[in-house]
């Protein structure tokens, strides 16, 4: 629980950017898929590559909310499955529920309300 709550709060408010060249984040699911991908591998810096600017008017807030994210991922011995179902898009809004499954078998489930803009799905709230 305690674990969940942090994904939540570290990363409400979160919308991801373009991917230039990038077609997994060309669904709404892709963009949730490979920012948790990214924080896995510990990218952080390429995660916030995925954040709109008015996220990372949030400075340090972010910057240690997605260390504690990826910090807590590699403590879990990384990822072992990323699903998501039930893709809701309406126009450029989308939500998609998804469950992160961390190797030490603890799911996460949630859902990311995500929109489009400038032709790319991004990540709004989790």
């Amino acid at each position: 629980m305690k674990r969940r709550k942090f994904i939540s709060i570290g990363v409400s408010s979160c919308l991801v950017t373009s991917l230039a060249g990038c077609s997994f984040a060309n669904t709404p699911s892709g963009t949730v898929k490979l920012f948790f991908q990214r924080l896995e591998k510990g990218e952080i810096e390429k995660a916030k590559e995925l954040v709109s600017k008015s996220v990372l008017a949030l400075g340090s807030k972010l910057d240690a909310g997605l260390a504690q994210i990826s910090n807590e991922i590699k403590q879990a011995g990384g990822i072992k499955s990323i699903e998501t179902k039930n893709e809701q898009i309406t126009g450029e809004v989308a939500r998609v529920e998804y469950s992160v499954v961390l190797k030490n078998d603890r799911p996460q489930n949630d859902n990311a309300d995500l929109l489009k803009e400038d032709g790319s799905w991004k990540i709004g709230k989790f």
